[in-house]
């Protein structure tokens, strides 16, 4: 199955959030889950469960379909077995 509207809405609403985080903070990076909270706040997310598995599972549904472009601020370090999701503060 294929990215849907919904899909496509959430990831702009991510993206939307993750730039209004970076404006008020004077970090650089952050780990995706640590936006949990801000998420759930605006209403992308409704629950946190597994330190932010509901993020990081988007993500990776993101990058299985190569649209992690919607989200420019969105950062990776791969490992041996998963990878790692950050947001970093992005000009875009």
């Amino acid at each position: 199955m294929g990215m849907t509207s919904d899909d496509i809405q959430k990831a702009l609403r991510v993206r939307r959030t993750v730039k209004e985080y970076f404006e008020t903070s004077h970090e650089t990076k952050v780990q995706a889950k640590e936006l949990m909270k801000l998420f759930m706040e605006k209403g992308i997310f409704t629950k946190n469960t597994q330190d932010g598995l509901q993020i990081r599972e988007f993500l990776k549904y993101l990058d299985e379909q190569n649209h992690l472009h919607l989200i420019p601020q969105i950062y990776f370090e791969q490992n041996k077995v998963s990878k790692s999701w950050f947001f970093i503060e992005s000009s875009k």
